[in-house]
């Protein structure tokens, strides 16, 4: 197979290089984005975060419920019924359309919430990869304790993260800031009542350590 002769441009590499992946699955695309390599149907079933075992009771109440009458009628045992007046079908329908619109308005409430956080947190991602930039590019590492410094502040862009997501779903720190974090420092967090405020405050501390750089690289003397 002969490959073509702007093969080895850059353009034509970086062209390739979107569309495999572009052609790539959504197994491959979910588990590149979360980093999870569980099956389709372990997601679904996953209860963390679910409704599932709120609605649970209610499903099985109305299981049984409906395989009684189910059962009734197949041994043909009606139970007898009072009269009722013909006013009782219109109320029934009256209820069922008051009903669908509520559905459809809290749908539609749900919706909103929904893409409102997806903005805010993809808000997020961007001004955290712009501050990571500014941080690579700013700061300068020409020793070991400004290497460490320049590490530090950037392990605590992605340590913020992960905290407000945990403070969002009112969970407790947990090991998966333990990688971003001095010991020291992640013992302070768990005992910390808002641990997302706590890394911003030590962020704000590297900034006003990391000042004199920035007035080096504005042209300040």
């Amino acid at each position: 197979m002969t490959l073509p002769k702007h093969a080895d441009k850059p353009h034509y590499q970086a062209r390739t290089i979107r569309k495999n992946l572009g052609l790539r699955s959504w197994k491959v695309k979910f588990r590149d984005y979360t980093g999870e390599t569980t099956h389709w149907l372990e997601i679904l079933l996953r209860l963390q975060g679910s409704i599932f075992k709120a609605i649970l009771p209610w499903m099985l109440f109305f299981s049984l419920y409906g395989f009684l009458i189910a059962l009734l009628e197949y041994h043909e045992l009606h139970i007898p019924l009072p009269k009722i007046g013909s006013g009782l079908p219109n109320i029934v329908l009256s209820f069922n359309l008051i009903l669908s619109l509520l559905l459809v308005f809290r749908i539609n409430t749900a919706y909103d919430r929904f893409w409102e956080g997806r903005k805010l947190w993809g808000s997020l991602v961007n001004t955290s990869r712009n501050l990571t930039n500014g941080i690579l590019i700013i700061i300068e590492d020409k020793t070991l304790a400004s290497y460490a410094e320049k590490e530090a502040a950037l392990r605590l862009v992605t340590a913020f993260a992960f905290a407000l997501k945990l403070h969002l779903r009112r969970e407790k720190v947990n090991k998966e800031l333990i990688g971003l974090l001095p010991s020291l420092e992640y013992s302070k967090l768990k005992n910390a009542n808002d641990p997302p405020l706590q890394i911003t405050l030590r962020s704000y501390e590297l900034c006003l350590e990391f000042l004199p750089m920035l007035f080096l690289y504005d042209g300040v003397p």
